[in-house]
């Protein structure tokens, strides 16, 4: 299903249904640079009621592949995550901050998910007027299995979206909380109808 997308076309339409309810993402293809900057890492002390905890935030900005000359985002964020775990002040938190994220490559963004919940369901793509291929993440270990905030923004869109609803949905529902609205509509709200936690919004 994901060579799919790297055809030629003005665009894609996926589909995701969640208890009934049909959401449409219309992607179109656009270039981009093979950037690290698109994937920013950072360790935080957060403050909460508790005390304060450490925490790691990869703030996404585009879904790039790799090539010949630089890493995928996915390959970066997955050493990031693996190495938050050796580090003697390991993290008790990641936070996926999207409210950057314009979208990108969809292999990519389907990947991402997949560096916390393996085999998941991603949605579903038309590759005809009647056919339908289901996108679920790699057959892989996770990257990262303990709590996990997913942040979104107006300008989340594109394959952005899709990936940051599709790790809620996965069978991390219990670990997930989100915060904020994205560009294509109220994507916390329906994200926590869908996983049971309260929608945090910032926004």
């Amino acid at each position: 299903a994901l060579a799919f997308f790297r055809q030629d076309t003005d665009w894609f339409e996926v589909r995701v249904r969640r208890e009934g309810r049909v959401e449409v993402v219309r992607l179109a293809p656009a270039t981009y640079p093979n950037n690290a900057d698109q994937l920013r890492v950072t360790s935080e002390t957060l403050q909460t009621a508790n005390g304060p905890i450490q925490a790691l935030r990869l703030e996404v900005r585009f879904f790039y592949e790799g090539n010949g000359q630089g890493r995928s985002l996915v390959e970066e964020a997955r050493q990031a995550l693996l190495d938050a775990r050796t580090h003697p002040q390991a993290p008790a938190l990641v936070i996926v901050d999207m409210r950057q994220a314009r979208g990108g490559a969809i292999p990519e963004a389907v990947a991402f998910v997949g560096l916390f919940a393996n085999q998941a369901s991603v949605g579903t793509i038309r590759t005809g007027p009647t056919s339908f291929q289901a996108m679920t993440t790699p057959r892989q270990d996770t990257a990262w299995t303990g709590p996990v905030q997913v942040w979104v923004g107006p300008l989340t869109a594109s394959s952005a979206e899709v990936a940051a609803q599709a790790i809620g949905d996965s069978d991390r529902q219990g670990d997930v909380i989100y915060g904020g609205h994205s560009l294509g509509g109220r994507l916390a709200e329906i994200a926590a109808m869908t996983s049971g936690n309260p929608a945090v919004t910032a926004n």
